[in-house]
């Protein structure tokens, strides 16, 4: 068969003539009806269809655009991760387009098995129930009981997802979180950006969801915890009572001050979180006097740094490198 550019000409950004044949021969299989676009964004469209398998079910089919200019600014989320080491294209979008389609999906796979809300990973299936699709948490007027709700659950969503997925969102703020009305709670999507917990842009990803989801519910009337106990949050292990943690932490937000320390605390988080490959590790534990890792959150290693600034140089060498960011 003779090509021309008439084969990779598309319709809505994401219909190619191929992607049409694809879809083609999933009908009657994953789905009866193949619906309009119910959602465009800037890297993929969504599409409304009917599930084959469960009768009357909607599934949300979601198509990546093979054009996006946006994909150029994708690599620093697939740069220093295991998963795709040797099969990272930065230069052919239509290369990378693939890749980013697997990573979504792997992501979501790790996600739902945690059994964190987030669409099952089918064929990027959205949650709709039978009457409307649930809508992003940006589009909703909730009750002010509401959103202090959709707060906690955002929270322990973010430390879950760390902890159990080893994940970091990576792009988290309302227009990434689905509020299920009837369930009154929220699902996690859009993760084809997600990063692993040991990339190396993995901290400045933390910090940029950390205050996304802080700055949104604080806008709401939310009394939230600080950005400093909230990333010690996501990443401490030492953590046992998730809920009296944040009822403390929203206790002493009520007469919260200025968090001048801001930057040095995303240091000693960066530090206690990747301890372990700190040069200058028996100075570490001389410093505590202790035979194991010292510390269990960042704000015992905060007050420790403060007490020898000045003995310890490996220490030093993190925070530059944080607050270069």
């Amino acid at each position: 068969k003779s090509r021309d550019k008439s084969d990779q000409a598309t319709h809505e950004k994401v219909l190619d003539v191929r992607t049409k044949m694809i879809l083609y021969k999933m009908f009657h299989k994953v789905f009866t009806k193949f619906d309009g676009c119910v959602s465009t964004g800037k890297e993929a469209n969504v599409y409304h269809a009917i599930s084959a398998k469960h009768e009357g079910g909607s599934l949300a089919i979601k198509i990546f655009k093979t054009v996006a200019s946006e994909f150029r600014n994708r690599t620093q989320y697939m740069e220093g991760e295991f998963r795709f080491q040797n099969n990272t294209c930065t230069s052919n979008i239509r290369k990378l387009v693939p890749k980013w389609t697997e990573k979504e999906f792997r992501n979501l796979q790790r996600i739902y098995k945690a059994g964190i809300k987030c669409p099952e990973p089918i064929l990027y299936l959205f949650y709709f129930d039978s009457i409307r699709p649930a809508n992003r948490l940006k589009d909703e007027e909730l009750t002010h009981d509401e959103y202090e709700k959709m707060y906690r659950d955002c929270v322990l969503l973010m430390r879950k997802m760390f902890q159990v997925c080893k994940l970091v969102h990576a792009d988290l703020s309302e227009f990434n979180l689905l509020y299920v009305f009837f369930q009154n709670s929220l699902y996690v999507i859009d993760v084809s950006q997600s990063v692993e917990m040991d990339n190396e842009n993995a901290l400045k990803f933390l910090n940029m969801d950390v205050k996304n989801v802080t700055n949104y519910f604080r806008k709401q009337g939310v009394v939230t915890m600080s950005c400093r106990k909230l990333r010690n949050f996501v990443v401490g292990t030492e953590i046992t009572d998730e809920d009296r943690y944040i009822d403390e932490a929203i206790q002493e937000a009520c007469d919260r001050h200025d968090e001048d320390d801001d930057d040095l605390v995303s240091a000693c988080v960066f530090i206690y979180w990747r301890c372990t490959v700190v040069l200058n590790y028996s100075l570490f534990l001389q410093m505590a006097d202790q035979t194991e890792i010292p510390y269990q959150d960042a704000d015992m290693c905060v007050k420790d740094l403060r007490r020898h600034a000045g003995q310890v140089v490996g220490f030093l060498i993190f925070i530059s490198f944080i607050r270069s960011q």
